[in-house]
C-alpha cells in the first residue's frame, strides 16, 4: 500500500489504476465470481495446518522492503542526487509552458505538494476520499434514494482537495510571502492560477468518480451537481478566506495533530459556508418534494459562480491588497 500511495504521488495514472482495481474487485465480489473473504480464510486456515508456510508472507515482506528502499533511493530530491556533480536541477513539466506563466505557477505548486511532507498528505486524502462512496453508496441508502447523504458524499468526494489544500492557499507560500510580494507577478494572476489548479483538482476526482455510475445512474448526476458548485462556488470562498489567514505554515512538518494555519473564526465561518451552503439550496426543495430540482439548483449556482470567475478574481485581489500587510507580519513570526 505504501509503494503505491508514493507511485501515485508522482503518476495520477496510479491512482486511477488503483480505482479501477478496487471497482473491479467490488464489481466481482457483488456477482460472487471473487471473494476476498473466502481466499483469507483459506490462506490462514493452511497458515495453521502447516505451519513452515509462514516463510511465504516473510518472503513478500522481504520483497516489499528491498522494493520500497529501491524506490525510495530513486526518487530521493534531485539535490541530494546532484551532489556528485555539484549541479542543480529540477523537475520540468514541459506540457505546462503552453499556459505560460499560469503553467509555470502550476508547476510550482506540483513541487510543493510532492517535496513537502504536509501538503502532500492532504493531497493523498483527498485522493483517498474518492473511496468515501465505497462506504457510503449502499444499498441501504440507494433503496429508497437518499439524495440529501448521497449530495453530501458528493461534495467531499469532488471538493476535498478544495476544501482540504486550498484553504491554505496563501499559507502555503507564508516562508517566501515576502519574495511573492516583491516579484514583478501580478496577484491577479496568481489567484487565476489557484482557479485553475483547483478546478483541475476537483475535475480529476470528478472524473474518477464516475466509476460509481456501475452502482447507480443517479450518482452521477449528484456528483456533477457538486462538482460544479465546488469549482464555482467552494472555489471562490476558499480562496477569499485564505486571505484572512495570517498563520504560518511549515512545511516539512506531517499532518497528523499538525494546526498551523488552522483555527479561528473565519476558519469556522469558512467550513459552515463550504460544507452547510449546498445544502441549504437543497433543503427548501426536499421540503417541497421535489429533490432533483435542488440538486439542479446547487448546478446551476456553481454553473452562475463558475461564469463569474473573472469578476470573482478582481474581488479576492482587491481584499487580498487590502490585507497583505496582516498576512506578512502574521507569515513572519515563527
Amino acid at each position: 500500500m505504501l509503494y503505491v500511495l508514493r507511485k501515485a504521488f508522482l503518476s495520477g495514472w496510479w491512482m486511477a489504476g488503483f480505482a479501477a482495481a478496487v471497482a473491479l474487485f467490488i464489481a466481482l465480489d457483488h456477482y460472487r465470481l471473487f471473494s476476498i473473504s473466502a481466499i483469507s480464510a483459506f490462506g490462514g486456515l493452511t497458515l495453521l495446518r502447516t505451519p513452515w508456510l509462514v516463510i511465504l508472507p516473510l518472503a513478500l515482506f522481504a520483497i516489499a522492503y528491498v522494493n520500497n528502499r529501491r524506490f525510495l533511493l530513486k526518487n530521493l530530491y534531485v539535490e541530494e542526487l546532484s551532489k556528485k556533480t555539484g549541479s542543480v536541477r529540477s523537475t520540468e513539466y514541459s506540457w505546462l509552458q503552453r499556459w505560460g506563466v499560469l503553467g509555470e505557477l502550476v508547476a510550482l505548486d506540483i513541487r510543493l505538494i510532492l517535496r513537502n511532507k504536509r501538503p502532500r498528505q492532504m493531497v493523498v486524502s483527498a485522493g483517498l476520499m474518492l473511496f468515501y462512496g465505497l462506504i457510503i453508496y449502499r444499498p441501504i441508502y440507494m433503496h429508497p434514494f437518499n439524495t440529501t447523504l448521497l449530495l453530501f458524499a458528493g461534495l467531499l468526494i469532488t471538493g476535498m482537495f478544495i476544501i482540504g489544500f486550498g484553504r491554505f492557499t496563501f499559507a502555503w507560500q507564508s516562508g517566501s510571502f515576502d519574495g511573492l510580494l516583491s516579484s514583478d507577478l501580478p496577484m491577479s494572476e496568481y489567484i487565476r492560477e489557484k482557479f485553475m489548479l483547483y478546478t483541475a483538482g476537483a475535475t480529476i476526482a470528478f472524473v474518477l468518480s464516475t466509476f460509481y455510475g456501475f452502482i447507480d445512474l443517479r450518482i452521477i448526476l449528484l456528483q456533477a451537481a457538486t462538482y460544479l458548485y465546488n469549482i464555482g462556488v467552494n472555489s471562490v470562498v476558499t480562496i477569499w478566506s485564505s486571505t484572512y489567514s495570517y498563520k504560518r505554515i511549515d512545511l516539512s512538518k506531517g499532518n497528523s495533530f499538525n494546526y498551523e494555519g488552522s483555527g479561528g473564526t473565519t476558519n469556522l465561518i469558512y467550513m459552515l459556508i463550504a460544507m452547510a451552503g449546498p445544502l441549504a439550496i437543497y433543503l427548501p426543495f426536499q421540503f417541497l418534494h421535489q429533490p432533483w430540482t435542488g440538486v439542479a439548483a446547487v448546478a446551476m449556482i456553481g454553473l452562475a459562480g463558475l461564469l463569474g470567475r473573472f469578476w470573482w478574481i478582481d474581488l479576492i485581489t482587491k481584499g487580498f491588497y487590502k490585507r497583505k500587510y496582516l498576512m506578512l507580519e502574521g507569515f513572519r513570526e515563527k
